[in-house]
């Protein structure tokens, strides 16, 4: 029990996986619909994290989701800990909403931009 005193209760949400529904009901959440399969969209936005230089310390294929922080490297409005979460939804065989959701919300504008540039990017003239 000493290891939880020492502890936040955002930390400790994080060792047991808790906490995402706060990213739905308090955050900015940008959502966009990409004609990919779900696997597919949800690989290729780990990797757009991965490329942000952000640390995804929480996910599931199964469940849906995907929670990283530590954003400074291209994002340096924000500190170490604040988080982005991606929720990804299967629409059709291949089709998949994904919704990017941080409660600070210039983050989650800057993090869903990129995301989605990532998985659809703009046709160069």
């Amino acid at each position: 029990m000493i290891f939880f005193t020492a502890c936040s209760p955002l930390e400790i949400s994080r060792l047991f996986g808790a906490g995402t529904k706060q990213f739905l009901k308090k955050g900015k959440i940008n959502t966009q619909e990409f004609d990919l399969d779900y696997f597919s969209c949800y690989n290729k936005s780990y990797r757009a994290l991965k490329d942000l230089g952000a640390n995804i310390y929480r996910g599931s294929k199964n469940k849906g989701y995907l929670v990283a922080m530590d954003f400074t490297a291209e994002f340096k409005q924000s500190n170490q800990s604040t988080e982005v979460a991606l929720f990804f939804e299967e629409i059709s065989k291949n089709k998949t909403r994904l919704k990017v959701a941080s409660l600070n919300s210039k983050l989650s504008d800057f993090a869903a931009k990129r995301i989605f540039n990532y998985l659809n990017p703009p046709i160069k003239e």
